[in-house]
């Protein structure tokens, strides 16, 4: 496997785990809570960030190799990412509006590709 190819693996898989916080955090802020200091400091809250705090470290490894000009192919697989993991494990509505948001994301990605 090359350099560019397992850099580009670890950029995709900063990319889901900044899905995953993304979704960790969603659930942590649907919660209600006693007190102030309690939104801040429980345990999804935590672990959300520190995932993000791992999807930027995979970033900053996949960026020594992969070039700059490819970083919107990243930013718009993200939201792909957080808008299938909200429809299967959150039961969220995809609307047609969603959809079409999508699908012009993944025509641009293919764009830019070629």
């Amino acid at each position: 496997m090359s350099s560019f190819t397992s850099h580009c693996l670890i950029m995709l898989a900063g990319v889901m785990i900044a899905g995953i916080s993304q979704f960790v955090l969603k659930k942590a802020a649907d919660k209600d809570y006693k007190r102030l200091i309690d939104q801040y400091l429980n345990w999804r809250v935590v672990v959300g960030y520190g995932m993000m705090v791992l999807s930027t470290f995979c970033t900053v490894i996949a960026q020594r190799v992969i070039p700059l000009s490819m970083s919107p192919i990243w930013d718009a697989s993200s939201q792909i990412f957080v808008l299938s993991i909200g429809f299967f494990i959150l039961h969220e509505h995809v609307s047609k509006r969603k959809l079409l948001g999508v699908c012009i994301m993944i025509a641009g990605i293919l764009i830019f590709l070629l």
